[in-house]
């Protein structure tokens, strides 16, 4: 998790020095504009679909709208998930936090198409969902 949220850090803000950081009205997130979050390799349903751009299902969690989704996301990643890790051991967390992300992007494929989806979020819950299953 640490490792995850180290290169999530370093792409954002590479990102941003590349792309510039659009303004707030465009994204109030604090980070660049929302062609670039596509082009970096967001979830896009017509690329997935009609141009089979299939690791476009993974590489969302590599992304984040800007610094406010970045350090939300981070935050619970490196406190729950590092916890999580440390429980499971790296390679069940790994297996949990990878399926859990290609499941939350194809979700987002089927319920919003039309959307430019990135970010961890639907990795983290998850781990929380995965956690779920185990206490019940």
């Amino acid at each position: 998790s640490i490792l995850f949220s180290i290169a999530q850090s370093v792409i954002l803000a590479i990102m941003m020095s590349k792309c510039g950081v659009a303004p707030m009205e465009i994204n109030p997130m604090v980070g660049p504009y929302p062609d670039a979050l596509s082009d970096w390799g967001g979830k896009n349903a017509v690329n997935i679909l009609d141009d089979g751009e299939w690791w476009r299902l993974v590489t969302p969690i590599m992304l984040h709208a800007g610094v406010i989704h970045l350090l939300c996301n981070v935050a619970v990643q490196l406190e729950t998930g590092a916890f999580f890790e440390r429980e499971w051991g790296s390679l069940k967390w790994m297996v949990v936090y990878l399926s859990s992300a290609v499941g939350s992007s194809i979700l987002s494929v089927i319920f919003m198409p039309d959307a430019i989806s990135v970010g961890s979020s639907g990795a983290v819950m998850g781990l929380f969902g995965a956690k779920l299953s185990e206490v019940i």
